[in-house]
C-alpha cells in the first residue's frame, strides 16, 4: 500500500484545484452569462458550486486524481487500495462543503488532523484515503 498523502501534500492539490475553478468561473463571468444584479450573482454562486461538484466528482471517480492531485502525485483510493467507483466518489464530494467550513476547509484539516488515517469527513464518510502514488 502507498503512503497517506500529506496535509501539505493535499493542501497543495487542493489550491490549484481551486485556481482552475475559479479560473473557469471567471471566465463565465468575464463572458456575460450573469449579470451583476442579485439574480446574477445567486445564479453564478450556484452554477460555480455545481462546477465545483462536476470538477471533483469526474476526475477523482475517473482516475482518483484531479489536475491538483496529478500535479502533486497523490490519489484517492478506498481503504483497501481499489479505486473508488461514481457514487462513493459523489458522496465524498459532496461533504466538501461541510469540511470547507467555516472557510478555508478549517473542518477538513482538523479533521485530517486528529484522524488516525489522515481523512477528512468527506474520506471518513465515504470510506477512502488519499496517498501517494
Amino acid at each position: 500500500m502507498n503512503e497517506r498523502a500529506t496535509l501539505s501534500e493535499r493542501a497543495t492539490a487542493g489550491i490549484i484545484d481551486h485556481v482552475i475553478i475559479l479560473i473557469c468561473v471567471g471566465i463565465l463571468l468575464f463572458m456575460g452569462l450573469f449579470s451583476l444584479s442579485l439574480g446574477g450573482f445567486i445564479t453564478a454562486f450556484f452554477l460555480s458550486y455545481l462546477l465545483w461538484i462536476i470538477y471533483f466528482t469526474i476526475f477523482e471517480a475517473t482516475s482518483g486524481q484531479t489536475i491538483g492531485k496529478r500535479m502533486v502525485s497523490i490519489k484517492v483510493v478506498m481503504r483497501d487500495g481499489s479505486r473508488p467507483g461514481l457514487i462513493i466518489i459523489l458522496l465524498r464530494t459532496l461533504f466538501r462543503l461541510v469540511d470547507s467550513l467555516p472557510t478555508l476547509y478549517i473542518v477538513g484539516i482538523l479533521v485530517i488532523l486528529i484522524s488516525a488515517d489522515d481523512q477528512r469527513l468527506g474520506d471518513i464518510v465515504a470510506g477512502t484515503i488519499v496517498v501517494d502514488c
